[in-house]
């Protein structure tokens, strides 16, 4: 930890407390002002009196567990921490538009962002318009052909009429919301100059990761299909694969079939970052942390 730094502690649950090191066994972040109330809402829930303060690095959180957070551009430490002095006594504090960590991080790179928010923000979204994509195939497999509804005849139909034969309709329909998916990963994964090297290098492994689980899932979902009922992908293989898949629902069949490679494709994004992360974490080490104080650098 040094002067200028961008710390941070646990708060509650999986969010966390920003601030930037000043050096001098201070930091300034939000602060509500009462010592050991870091976070700007009090125990009932409502906004106590928060502004971003100066205080003792011991108030502003469980050293023990307090991190440094990597940049791979950014302004020179007395610039950050002249810019954090600067901004004393601001107010305004909004959770999902104003918070420490946008501070901290505008502190450091002059961008208003917050990882939490945007993180918990792209994945809320993305699974809103993944479960969106696959109910709107559904929903079109079952309207487009003349016979309507899900059952084996309709569903063939639908496939039919999106795609101009039901094999060519089963991969338009599962491949729509693969590729959502694929860009849902990209979202959460976005690169970033400012993040260090490894952690861009462990974002651009987890993009990559998504497009060969959407690839193999997809592929993988057809042939099951293929291969579970009547083999081959004409209209009463494909009818009966789907059946089979979904325990004598075509419906249920069909709807797996979509799922799979989607949750393929976010579970290998996910996977390979975090194996990047952690591989990262065991090369270089624990963080140390000391406390600085004034007269001890």
């Amino acid at each position: 930890m040094a002067k200028g730094d961008h710390i941070i502690v646990p708060l509650c649950g999986p969010f966390t407390h920003h601030g930037i090191d000043i050096g001098d066994g201070t930091v300034v972040h939000w602060s509500s002002g009462i010592p050991g109330k870091k976070h700007p809402f009090n125990k009932s829930g409502r906004k106590s009196e928060s502004e971003i303060r100066r205080t003792p690095i011991e108030e502003f959180g469980d050293l023990t567990q307090l991190k440094v957070r990597e940049y791979g551009t950014c302004f020179d430490s007395e610039t950050v921490v002249q810019r954090a002095l600067d901004r004393i006594g601001e107010d305004g504090y909004s959770v999902v538009g104003n918070n420490c960590e946008h501070f901290a991080t505008r502190c450091k790179t002059d961008k208003h962002q917050s990882k939490q928010v945007r993180d918990v923000s792209a994945t809320v979204l993305g699974i809103c318009n993944i479960g969106a994509s696959i109910e709107r195939v559904v929903r079109i497999v079952s309207a487009a052909g003349p016979v309507p509804g899900l059952c084996s005849r309709g569903t063939i139909a639908g496939l039919g009429a999106i795609g101009g034969g039901p094999a060519t309709g089963l991969v338009l329909a599962v491949t729509a919301p693969t590729v959502v998916s694929v860009l849902v990963v990209r979202a959460i994964f976005n690169d970033d100059e400012a993040l260090p090297e490894a952690e861009r290098g462990a974002r651009c492994a987890g993009r990559a990761a998504s497009v060969g689980g959407a690839v193999l899932g997809s592929a993988g979902s057809v042939g099951v299909v293929a291969a579970a009922g009547v083999p081959g992908l004409s209209a009463v293989g494909i009818s009966t694969g789907l059946a089979a898949i979904g325990g004598g629902s075509v419906a249920f069949g069909l709807i797996a079939t979509i799922a799979f490679p989607v949750v393929l494709t976010l579970g290998a994004g996910w996977l390979v970052h975090r194996l990047h992360s952690v591989s990262l974490r065991l090369r270089t080490g624990p963080v140390e942390h000391r406390i600085a104080r004034a007269g001890h650098r």
